[in-house]
């Protein structure tokens, strides 16, 4: 749950920061606040595992074996793979990313993401 909470409250901050992302200190604190959202989701993953008794990997590794275990459809593996490699790249500066790019890319996984949370939410009950 507390995993789920965080991914919420970043994800109202973005939202709240998107009308002044022209600005770099706003820009900075997206791509951070995005970076937490991708990493509470991958330590869900993890912790589902955990939960199925097999080990933890990298984080593509995990969401082929919790796709494999139909926790998690195709679609949802794709946009969190996405997610992740948007979080890579932001962290790590690879290619030097664009921050036109990479906010159209925040905008256009956000829905996505709340949806997956949303999906997630009954994983807390079991």
């Amino acid at each position: 749950m507390d995993k789920l909470a965080h991914i919420d409250r970043r994800m109202a901050n973005i939202e709240s920061w998107l009308p002044s992302q022209d600005e770099e200190r706003t820009r900075l604190a997206i791509y951070k606040a995005f970076q937490e959202i991708v990493e509470a989701f991958f330590d869900m993953l993890s912790m589902k595992l955990v939960e199925l008794k097999i080990p933890p990997k990298d984080d593509y590794t995990n969401i082929l074996l919790i796709e494999e275990k139909g926790l998690i459809d195709k679609d949802t593996s794709s946009i969190l793979r996405s997610a992740n490699g948007l979080r890579n790249r932001l962290v790590h500066n690879y290619n030097e990313i664009s921050d036109k790019l990479a906010l159209e890319s925040i905008k256009t996984l956000l829905p996505k993401l709340a949806k997956i949370r949303k999906d997630l939410e009954s994983w807390t009950s079991t």
